[in-house]
């Protein structure tokens, strides 16, 4: 679906206004219709088709950053933990039918940042990623790759080397917008937000040091994190590890991402506050 900024503004603001001016209640009136307009020409819940290649070049994200959020039905919304809190949650496996097979009270300490989303609740479905382009090094030729197919795709991508760091780690998945909280364990050290073509881009450089992830993985400090959100479709794409920052971010826009035919798990259907992690880790 594609939705331009002319057609949302049709027949919202009436002629003859002065520009330059400040009205409040016409104001209010314009992006009520607005809003409306967008909720009218929203897609009905079903299956999506979306096949994705992120090869995203900055001339295209500048022309396309005004429309490509103008009808963004999903949101992706960030926020650091104060020093005095510690966010807990639930933890819950379903089976395929739904059934609650598994649950755990979470409580993380370390918590830097929590990442929640929000968005109609459509059916959702597996991903599967495929790298473009990865370092000629022998720890990503050598790297896991057992949940891949033959045709290179996978639902997951990691490489570690000898060194027990951990280059790079990729996946990609429809998020889960019934309360689910997805908490970094690590101190921000900067943040930094882009736009790639219909993607809003989050960077963020994270310090482990002192934290219980460190202590569990003793090489482990600075990690680098590039969050890919689609507000259109609600899909989530991440490239992390302790590789350079430019170097994921070539990983990242060379990423192919497509939907599967198979239906993921159910979500949170309890009222408690369901809570995952997003930290660099050995699967």
């Amino acid at each position: 679906m594609q939705i331009r900024i002319s057609d949302l503004m049709d027949g919202c603001c009436p002629e003859g206004v002065a520009l330059g001016t400040a009205d409040e209640q016409l104001t209010q009136r314009v992006k009520a219709k607005v809003l409306n307009k967008i909720k009218n020409d929203a897609p009905r819940p079903g299956r999506r088709n979306v096949t994705r290649i992120l090869l995203l070049a900055a001339v295209i994200a500048s022309l396309m950053t005004a429309t490509a959020f103008a009808a963004g039905l999903f949101g992706m919304h960030r926020e650091t933990v104060p020093a005095d809190e510690i966010p807990s949650g639930y933890w819950r496996f379903y089976d395929d039918e739904g059934k609650l097979m598994e649950e755990q009270k979470l409580v993380y300490p370390d918590a830097g940042l929590i990442f929640t989303f929000t968005g109609p609740d459509t059916p959702r479905y597996l991903l599967e990623i495929k790298p473009g382009w990865l370092p000629e090094e022998e720890h990503y030729v050598e790297c896991f790759r057992s949940d891949y197919t033959g045709d290179g795709w996978g639902n997951g991508f990691g490489a570690c080397c000898s060194c027990d760091h951990i280059p790079c780690q990729i996946f990609a998945y429809e998020v889960d917008t019934r309360g689910r909280m997805s908490v970094l364990n690590a101190e921000p050290v900067t943040i930094e937000e882009e736009i790639w073509d219909r993607w809003k881009v989050t960077k963020v450089v994270a310090d482990y040091s002192g934290t219980e992830w460190s202590r569990l993985n003793k090489y482990l400090s600075i990690v680098n994190y590039i969050l890919m959100f689609d507000e259109e479709q609600g899909i989530l794409a991440i490239v992390q590890g302790e590789e350079s920052m430019d170097t994921l971010e070539k990983i990242a826009q060379n990423l192919e991402i497509r939907e599967t035919d198979t239906p993921a798990s159910p979500g949170n259907p309890l009222d408690e506050i369901q809570i995952g992690m997003m930290d660099i880790g050995r699967g």
